[in-house]
């Protein structure tokens, strides 16, 4: 029984690389659609790559930046920041106001709102995994 359970979690992983392999693909094909894709729901929330105000993300990669943001949508916008890919103005307020606004959901994944029904983690658990894992300290 361990051995299937083994064997069903390693598919499923190796299902989800694949996922992002022909995601990668497609995204590299079709660069310019997807700059203006991923621009136009940045500027929806209020963000903007040109690096103004304190939304604004100043890139350093397109290429790289595009996809992860394109792939990942939030969680790659805040892993290219801290892969030195762009820079985010005020990360802070960035991941304050973003979660706070119902257009991020879309932004965040087309099946958020639903995913998110299921999240068993506390709200101060999730700030505390925060510190944890990104090191930043949203208190001060």
């Amino acid at each position: 029984m361990d051995l299937l359970r083994e064997l069903a979690c390693l598919s499923l992983l190796k299902g989800f690389d694949i996922y992002q392999s022909i995601a990668r693909l497609v995204i590299r094909v079709n660069f310019p659609f997807v700059k203006w894709l991923v621009d136009r729901e940045l500027g929806r929330l209020g963000h903007n790559t040109e690096g103004k105000g304190p939304l604004g993300i100043r890139v350093h990669d397109e290429k790289e930046f595009y996809q992860r943001v394109a792939v990942a949508r939030h969680a790659g916008l805040f892993e290219c920041h801290m892969d030195k890919i762009c820079t985010i103005n005020d990360v802070k307020a960035m991941a304050i106001e973003g979660p706070r606004s119902t257009k991020t959901l879309r932004f965040i994944h087309p099946l958020a709102a639903i995913l998110d029904r299921f999240n068993l983690q506390s709200r101060a658990k999730a700030w505390q995994v925060g510190r944890e894992h990104y090191g930043y300290d949203l208190d001060e």
